[in-house]
């Protein structure tokens, strides 16, 4: 944030202080332009700050990120190491005693464990093959379009069952530069 900035964060602090604090009837008041105008440019000032907020914050987690992906590593190179050897001896018991599954211990348990297949669809190839030879597989999903039905009601006047239109208030919006 440049000195400009600065500045204007701290001439809009001491007007909101003012303000707020010391004279209750007389508030800061928008009343031309040229006081709009001031206000956007504490607002820009406000948002800079924010951003700036923001990206230290950012870098912050980043560098975080990356000192415990740092220092994890080497703890999860000593965890694949002796899961590496549990498995190893897992196997073995479980060669000599076919029924072996599991062995649990005071701090934990190991354990072979049956996995589900993973199912890969084609959805192309699948319809192609059910259209052939088992049609009624074949799930025909009924949809509408919002923008079709915006449009219908726009251009006919139409009212449809099942459509609400919620209007709304115009929404005040600061945009800075």
């Amino acid at each position: 944030m440049n000195n400009l900035e600065m500045h204007e964060i701290y001439e809009a602090e001491t007007q909101i202080e003012y303000d707020e604090y010391e004279h209750e009837h007389q508030k800061f008041k928008v009343a031309d332009k040229a006081s709009a105008e001031w206000c956007l440019r504490k607002i820009a000032a406000y948002k800079k700050e924010m951003q700036e907020n923001q990206d230290i914050v950012n870098a912050e987690i980043q560098r975080l990120n990356e000192w415990l992906t740092q220092v994890n590593k080497h703890s999860q190179e000593r965890i694949d190491y002796l899961t590496g050897l549990l498995q190893e001896y897992l196997t073995k018991v479980a060669e000599e005693d076919p029924k072996c599954k599991s062995i649990k211990l005071p701090h934990g348990t190991i354990r072979f464990k049956k996995q589900q297949p993973e199912w890969i669809y084609n959805d192309e190839k699948i319809l192609k093959w059910l259209k052939q030879n088992k049609p009624e597989l074949i799930q025909i999903i009924e949809k509408y379009n919002k923008n079709d039905i915006k449009r219908l009601v726009k251009e006919t006047g139409e009212i449809i069952d099942g459509v609400e239109i919620q209007f709304k208030e115009d929404k005040f919006e600061v945009e800075v530069m």
